[in-house]
């Protein structure tokens, strides 16, 4: 999507925005849905079976894709929460381990929004406005990785001025970024200061909530309002995780699952599709999709009740209390307490729109706390095990360093020495039979770090480890010359 920039750009652009006649056609389909669409209870429960005739385990998962999905079809309502409010979407960050079917899940995901799309064209006559629909309300963009200006889009001059070229953050409704390890890469320079846009696009507070303000360097702003829903994956293996980023701003934003899968896990999985037989039709789809839709018969802004503000505070402190023994959950509510309380807020909101209601009650509330808890338990027992891991790491790393010093030391090149040097004396304690791999990955941290300059040698050349203290840059690389020569 382009548009022109005046200058100066005064208001944000909109790009998923609908005109009052387009919402008309929009709330008057889900009037006509939901005169026969079936209930909540029976679309929850339609819902789960028709994932668990896709998805074998990963049961913390399924309740949350629900959320994500719902919440997308109303975000356009706000929740007000005494003279302030905030938007219901509910972003959804899932860790999983390579091979574990997150493929599945998008698979199914993307056939319920077909089936929604579908029944939009065919109930909708005009097909301009059906069109334009699909496209700002029900266009999920799936992504491997992305750039900066792919994410956020740019500004370029062309024979009409300066253009915006929008990034996929502003003309998806749901955007799925298969492997958002880079977001939490803060070394990686295409990704490098993305996520506070991010932020400031999930922002849930405030009169100018959900707008991205982003200047560039001789060139017009990027202004623009947008409600993009996102659903990241991310392999726990590449989540570059730190107790910074777990109390940060940018995780609490998002609804974070970790789903661990056992060592029998592809055998059964296997089984499962030799011999599964689907218990919901492609007429109990569309049912599904139906009621989905119906959910847009009701356009007011959400509002909680007395006793719903009430369940807030008594579930925040049953979460505290509960967190109390474990150090990195208990950072986590500590710094993102009120992050916490508006994802449980903007999950209790589309228990409430599939009510058809508008006012949250306290089982609204109740439903939503035990959802939120079930991920949260999942995600925090995946974080204290990676801080556990960085500690044990950390403690691995001061003990190579000692050797390495030693070493250093005793070199007649004072300062430097080879790769196979440090090998040779490891081989001396039996604590260090780990692999050579493990150690050269040891040794890449280390020189993150600037702990100390590490040579892996190409070929015949020898590989080094160099202490930086010694030698200046300029330094290490003459006496690198004189030792290749």
């Amino acid at each position: 999507m382009k548009y022109i920039i005046e200058e100066p750009q005064t208001e944000p652009f909109t790009p998923h925005a609908l005109s009052s006649s387009e919402w008309e056609v929009l709330f008057s389909l889900g009037k006509i849905m939901k005169r026969k669409s079936i209930g909540d209870y029976e679309a929850r429960k339609l819902f789960r079976d028709w994932l668990n005739d896709k998805i074998l385990y990963h049961n913390q998962v399924k309740p949350l894709i629900l959320y994500t999905i719902v919440s997308n079809i109303i975000k356009h309502r706000r929740i007000i929460i005494g003279a302030s409010y905030q938007d219901p979407r509910v972003p959804l960050l899932i860790y999983m381990p390579s091979g574990s079917g997150k493929y599945v899940i998008l698979e199914a995901m993307y056939e319920l929004n077909e089936e929604v799309k579908k029944i939009i064209k065919e109930k909708i006559d005009d097909k301009f406005v059906a069109h334009k629909i699909i496209n700002r309300r029900f266009n999920y963009d799936k992504k491997q990785k992305v750039t900066a200006e792919a994410l956020l889009g740019t500004v370029i001059r062309s024979s009409e001025g300066w253009v915006a070229q929008m990034g996929v953050e502003a003309t998806a409704s749901v955007l799925v970024i298969n492997e958002a390890s880079t977001f939490f890469n803060s070394e990686n320079e295409n990704m490098n200061n993305v996520f506070p846009y991010v932020c400031e696009a999930l922002d849930p507070i405030g009169s100018q909530a959900n707008i991205v303000s982003k200047q560039l360097t001789g060139r017009p702003a990027l202004l623009y309002r947008t409600e993009t829903n996102f659903v990241l994956f991310c392999q726990p293996e590449r989540a570059n995780l730190n107790e910074g980023i777990i109390t940060s701003g940018t995780l609490p934003r998002f609804l974070i699952v970790y789903s661990p899968v056992s060592e029998r896990y592809h055998h059964e999985v296997l089984e499962f599709r030799m011999s599964h037989t689907p218990t919901v039709s492609p007429s109990m789809l569309s049912e599904l999709a139906s009621f989905l839709l119906s959910i847009l018969s009701e356009n007011r802004d959400f509002v909680l009740s007395k006793k719903a503000k009430s369940r807030v505070i008594y579930e925040m402190t049953k979460l505290t209390d509960f967190v109390s023994d474990d150090r990195v959950a208990k950072l986590y509510i500590s710094t993102a307490y009120q992050r916490v309380s508006n994802m449980i807020i903007k999950m209790a909101a589309v228990n409430c729109s599939m009510r058809y209601d508008y006012v949250i009650s306290e089982l609204d509330i109740k439903r939503a706390a035990i959802d939120f808890r079930s991920a949260f338990i999942t995600a925090m027992a995946f974080f204290t095990n990676f801080v556990n891991f960085v500690h044990i790491r950390k403690q691995r790393i001061y003990e190579l360093m000692e050797v390495i010093r030693h070493l250093w030391a005793i070199s007649p090149t004072h300062g430097v020495i080879t790769i196979n040097s440090l090998y040779d004396e490891l081989k001396k304690d039996k604590k260090w039979t780990i692999s050579e791999r493990s150690i050269r990955n040891l040794l890449s941290a280390m020189e993150t770090a600037r702990l100390l300059k590490y040579d892996r040698g190409v070929g015949r050349k020898p590989g080094y480890i160099i202490d930086i203290q010694e030698f200046t840059e300029d330094e290490y690389y003459r006496w690198l010359n004189e030792k290749v020569d």
